[in-house]
């Protein structure tokens, strides 16, 4: 008669760490932005080819210093044809909250159209979160002749 021993050897298993952004480290000297919620055409919607869209977030200034008129939404990157950098035109205290919207023509052709957008000093520096406008174009629809 045969007799088996088993054992149990542990192994390692799970996710890999993954680093999160500390929202403290998206400043630039004493500016931050803290993203609050998207006002309009949250990512994924879906848009009619050809139109013009106005995206808007909340956000927060969570730094140390006031937003000054100044400073703009730049453009940082998009997979289709976007002009960018529109003047935020008023101060936004810290702690206080403001709308950032900019204007996008919608592409022609069906897609996943993204850009990506953050808040920009006086001196070019880019801080705080970056914002989203991620768009869905259908293709066109017919309208029925009566």
């Amino acid at each position: 008669f045969v007799t088996s021993t088993a054992s149990l050897i542990p192994l390692a298993t799970g996710t890999h760490y993954t680093a999160t952004v500390a929202p403290g480290a998206l400043a630039s000297g004493c500016n931050n932005l803290a993203f609050v919620r998207d006002v309009s055409y949250p990512s994924g919607t879906a848009v009619s080819p050809g139109d013009s869209i106005t995206k808007t977030w909340k956000v927060a200034n969570n730094g140390t210093c006031d937003w000054l008129y100044q400073y703009s939404i730049e453009l940082l990157s998009a997979n289709y044809r976007v002009s960018g950098s529109i003047k935020l035109g008023r101060l936004v205290a810290i702690n206080d909250w403001a709308e950032l919207s900019v204007n996008l023509d919608v592409p022609e052709n069906p897609g996943t159209y993204t850009s990506y957008w953050r808040l920009s000093d006086g001196a070019g520096n880019m801080f705080g979160s970056t914002l989203e406008a991620s768009i869905v174009v259908g293709p066109p629809t017919s309208t029925p002749e009566p």
